[in-house]
């Protein structure tokens, strides 16, 4: 019986070579474990059996690890990682397959999982881009700054010319506080990648965060000249040169802005601001009164075109502006001493003298010593005119 079990097993491992040289690499498994079963150890047999069951598995987790990414790209990540779990069963220290199945839970949002996967293909292989980007993100939207640079890092050790790694730390820089970190490292990405807009966009951000207006002006050019279209290049350079007072350059950007999207609230309000700024009040309102049909709750946009009203003495037009933003907001001096001035100028003296006395109890209420200040100046000055 033994000897016939034994005969059994040499035809097992025989099958198995034959399977494995056709690649049939699932039944080769199969067959040489079978062999295993009634080999005796110390045979040579059971050697060589042992011997191509670790080639035969490792041939069987390759060809689990091909077909996994194949199904990676195909964004099929469920099945992915089943085909990488079988690869790694087969062959543990596979980092290849940990470093994919890892992007496949980074995909499916399970993080920890992710996190796992790609720190011991890591310490299987630490020279794994992949991985080490994975895990940067990872770090950074578990707010791990500090540790996602230093993956970040350790791409750029392996390959300089890495540039989304750059692109990456620079936000991770961002995020710490260290602009002028952030503005190096997205220079290095736009180094590596002058076409793309998002990047010029960014680094205009992170210019005028410290302050150097000029440069962020450039950037934003820069990306215009890449896409005429863009929408974000023109209303945010158009906010800088309002920050400069530079209005009419300002009120250019916010027309094209306006031009590629009608219906933005904020680039009617802003270019409505730099209007008044340059005292074309009639334009001014203009555009205050697109913003308000687009949304007539804007309280503050209200309160600019009354004043635009005041200053073509249209006072019962800045009337009815300041009464819609009192009715909005009823604590607001400013609204009823604009109120109760163009009530003066109209000749409604009691009028003006209720909103006034409203405007100086509001200010004292609110501690606002310097705008019932202000409030007395104007009540005192509408006295002085009266004698």
């Amino acid at each position: 019986m033994t000897k016939l079990l034994n005969l059994s097993a040499k035809i097992c491992l025989h099958k198995a070579k034959a399977l494995a040289e056709l690649k049939r690499y699932e039944d080769a498994l199969r067959s040489v474990k079978k062999s295993l079963e009634n080999l005796n150890p110390r045979d040579q047999e059971f050697i060589e059996a042992r011997s191509l069951q670790t080639l035969v598995a490792d041939c069987l987790a390759e060809e689990y690890f091909v077909l996994g990414g194949q199904l990676y790209f195909k964004k099929d990540y469920q099945a992915s990682i089943q085909y990488l779990s079988d690869a790694i069963r087969l062959k543990p220290t596979l980092a290849a397959a940990y470093e994919v199945r890892g992007a496949s839970h980074y995909e499916l949002k399970n993080h920890q999982q992710a996190l796992n996967d790609v720190t011991q293909a890591l310490q299987i292989n630490p020279q794994l881009e992949s991985a080490y980007f994975i895990r940067g993100k990872l770090n950074s939207e578990n707010k791990n700054y500090q540790a996602a640079i230093q993956d970040f890092t350790q791409i750029l050790q392996i390959n300089p010319n890495h540039a989304q790694s750059y692109r990456c730390r620079s936000h991770a820089w961002d995020y710490l506080g260290n602009h002028q970190e952030a503005i190096k490292d997205c220079t290095q990405f736009l180094t590596l990648q002058p076409d793309c807009v998002e990047g010029y966009l960014y680094r205009a951000v992170l210019f005028e965060s410290t302050g150097n207006l000029q440069r962020s002006i450039d950037d934003y050019t820069q990306a215009l000249a890449l896409d005429s279209n863009l929408y974000p290049a023109y209303s945010l350079r158009g906010d800088i040169y309002a920050r400069l007072e530079k209005y009419q350059a300002a009120i250019q950007d916010y027309n094209q802005s306006i031009r590629l999207d009608p219906e933005d609230i904020k680039g009617y309000e802003k270019r409505g601001y730099c209007q008044k700024e340059l005292e074309h009040y009639r334009e001014a309102i203009e555009d205050f009164s697109q913003a308000l049909r687009r949304d007539s709750e804007l309280v503050d946009i209200y309160h600019l075109r009354a004043q635009c009203h005041q200053e073509l003495r249209d006072y019962q037009e800045a009337i009815r502006d300041f009464t819609q933003v009192i009715r909005r907001r009823p604590s607001y001096y400013r609204a009823y001493l604009g109120r109760g001035a163009a009530y003066a100028f109209s000749n409604n003296m009691e009028s003006a003298a209720s909103d006034l006395g409203i405007a100086a109890r509001l200010c004292q209420l609110q501690g606002d010593t310097e705008g019932y200040q202000q409030v007395m100046n104007i009540v005192n000055f509408l006295a002085g005119s009266r004698r």
